[in-house]
């Protein structure tokens, strides 16, 4: 499987250093990713300035991205049949796991990164199959969004040192809801601080019990709203009830 990533931005050379390192880069030279940068100011109508944004509408502060340059892009790229058009923008969907894994089975996706204000309503309401915001903050521009959607997507594509690595990930369906566990390699002891003895044993059973409990107390700790929707056991209750009493 391949997929075709085009990202329509205001800054095309935003995404020239991460998209040639890393995972992403791995996926374009395996072919398994195809990247189409383009630049929405090759397709304004103002010949001179390439100007893309105006004043809103009933008033305000800032900017807002036009709908010309877009009505225009598409013109000349009409959408194609299996192609799925994302909005970025903070006012749309949080993302997450179970979304971006859907997002990693279409062949042909397109991001649109927001800027300034916003964009014209009528880009979302013409172009977009939906609008999804990366998290409850707002950044400069929805370039680093696109750039955060695409490394997390091609994590699916088989370009991970190991893959077995990503059912056991954070907001993974192995992890049943949970955060994932803290990692820990050599030296055993770091200024006083041991890695637990039990992940040192061999013992698999121990282990497994041991990160379990350890994913059921960071969920616990920092994404208590995580657990209403954690598939829990009697263990994982009693290791919740243990921290708050040795908290006691």
């Amino acid at each position: 499987m391949s997929m075709t990533v085009t990202i329509l931005t205001l800054f095309p050379d935003f995404f020239t250093s991460p998209f040639s390192t890393g995972v992403i880069a791995g996926a374009k030279e395996r072919d398994l990713l195809h990247m189409n940068i383009v630049n929405l100011r090759d397709y304004s109508a103002d010949a001179k300035h390439h100007k893309c944004d105006d004043y809103p509408y009933g008033g305000g502060p800032g900017m807002v991205m036009s709908v010309e340059p877009f009505m225009r892009y598409y013109e000349v790229h009409p959408k194609q049949p299996k192609e799925h058009t994302v909005l970025l923008a903070p006012s749309g969907a949080v993302m997450t796991q179970p979304v971006v894994k859907r997002l990693s089975g279409y062949e042909r996706l397109t991001l649109i990164a927001g800027h300034y204000e916003g964009v014209d309503g009528r880009v979302e309401t013409l172009y977009a199959d939906e609008t999804l915001s990366i998290g409850d903050y707002v950044l400069s521009g929805g370039e680093p969004a696109a750039m955060v959607v695409i490394d997390a997507l091609v994590r699916y594509f088989g370009v991970l040192g190991n893959d077995a690595s990503v059912p056991s990930d954070t907001f993974e369906a192995g992890l049943d809801g949970l955060l994932e566990y803290e990692q820990y390699t050599r030296p055993p002891d770091a200024a006083g601080h041991m890695v637990n003895a039990g992940l040192r044993g061999g013992d698999h059973r121990v282990i497994e019990r041991w990160r379990r409990q350890r994913s059921v107390l960071r969920t616990f700790r920092y994404r208590s709203d995580l657990l209403a929707q954690a598939k829990l056991d009697a263990d994982d209750v009693r290791t919740i009830f243990d921290y708050l009493i040795d908290k006691e």
